[in-house]
């Protein structure tokens, strides 16, 4: 069952190669903040797996409010002639930090009961 989402992330991989998409400079805070609050919630769906308390509605609803806060922020900071897109990059990255630091511990807690 593996496989599947390897076999995703190649095809993706693939495609990505081969297709010339360019995305306008004037798009190029808003793409970047949608990737960090993709991580962020990605890694934020971890954590929730490990803890078993993960849903997918939850997720859904993590992302979606997540990436209105974002967007509202660059394009308000855009608007202001304001860099605060910087604020969504450290936001969302201190919180990736805090995420990945607790799945780092889960994963080094189980692997240290075992040995």
């Amino acid at each position: 069952m593996w496989f599947l989402p390897l076999a995703g992330l190649l095809m993706g991989l693939f495609i990505g190669t081969k297709l010339s998409l360019e995305i306008p400079s004037a798009l190029n805070h808003y793409y970047a903040a949608v990737l960090v609050v993709l991580l962020d919630t990605i890694l934020g769906a971890v954590k929730n797996i490990f803890d078993n308390i993960f849903d997918n509605t939850f997720l859904l609803i993590e992302f979606i409010s997540k990436l209105f806060i974002a967007m509202f922020l660059v394009f308000l900071g855009e608007q202001l002639n304001v860099d605060l897109y910087l604020l969504v990059y450290f936001t969302f990255g201190f919180s990736m930090l805090n995420k990945m630091g607790a799945v780092r511990t889960f994963v080094y807690r189980k692997y240290k009961k075992e040995a």
